[in-house]
């Protein structure tokens, strides 16, 4: 672990770009090996957010060159943050390596590292890749909404979408059966709730508005689900108030 430390800090610290370079490509040829290392994990993220784009190309073509490792990478411990790092930092030359993982976001969406990937994806990627990702969202919504991970997937991308397509997530959500009462009762579907109400107008707030409201009574009796009916019942009241 000491070592790790040094060698982060021989990075950070380097002289110019040109040594940096030269002590980053120390690491071509073991790039797989070390993002799935508790320990050399650390100094690959390094290398990523201390280096200039191009001298991590190794990096993403490494992982690249192994078909179907960018999606493994992505639900791995530690390969989840080395994916993470590259989308933020080496943004033009991750193309590929998002398509893979935007193949497989049910999959990805509903796994315990997975899921950070997306909602990764959805802060920092491009309206493209933002953009398939909330179609494969609303492709797939029952599965990765009934989901404790894939829920907060869901709510993250209520919150970073562009207006058009956290719209028709929302509405997709609601117009699946039984959906947006299940997530009600979720610890992260329930915030995912919220985020659709205010998402919505017209008739379809007021269609979910209703299917919240038959449930009352058993949302009132659940840990999440109180929270729910605590906004519908005080959202009524302000109508009320202004009716009144």
């Amino acid at each position: 672990a000491k070592g790790c430390r040094d060698v982060q800090r021989a990075i950070e610290e380097a002289a110019d770009d040109v040594t940096r370079s030269r002590l980053v490509t120390e690491l071509a040829g073991h790039v797989l090996d070390a993002m799935r290392c508790p320990h050399a994990n650390h100094v690959l993220q390094k290398c990523i957010t201390c280096s200039r784009p191009h001298d991590c190309q190794f990096i993403v073509d490494e992982i690249m060159a192994c078909h179907g490792f960018a999606e493994l990478a992505a639900r791995h411990k530690f390969g989840c943050r080395i994916i993470q790092r590259l989308v933020e930092q080496c943004p033009q030359q991750v193309e590929g390596m998002a398509s893979a993982i935007l193949s497989d976001v049910s999959s990805i969406a509903r796994h315990p590292y997975g899921n950070y990937v997306l909602q990764n994806l959805l802060e920092h990627g491009n309206p493209s890749q933002r953009g398939r990702l909330a179609e494969e969202l609303r492709l797939n919504v029952a599965p990765i909404c009934q989901d404790s991970f894939g829920s907060a997937v869901v709510a993250s991308a209520l919150t970073k979408l562009s207006h058009e397509d956290t719209m028709s997530l929302a509405k997709a959500i609601v117009q699946e059966d039984g959906l947006l009462t299940f997530m009600a009762h979720a610890r992260h579907g329930h915030a995912a709730v919220r985020l659709i109400l205010q998402a919505l107008d017209g008739p379809n707030r007021a269609k979910a508005r209703d299917l919240l409201c038959a449930e009352l009574p058993s949302l009132k009796v659940s840990r999440y689900g109180r929270v729910v009916a605590g906004w519908i019942e005080a959202e009524g009241r302000k109508a009320h108030s202004r009716a009144a």
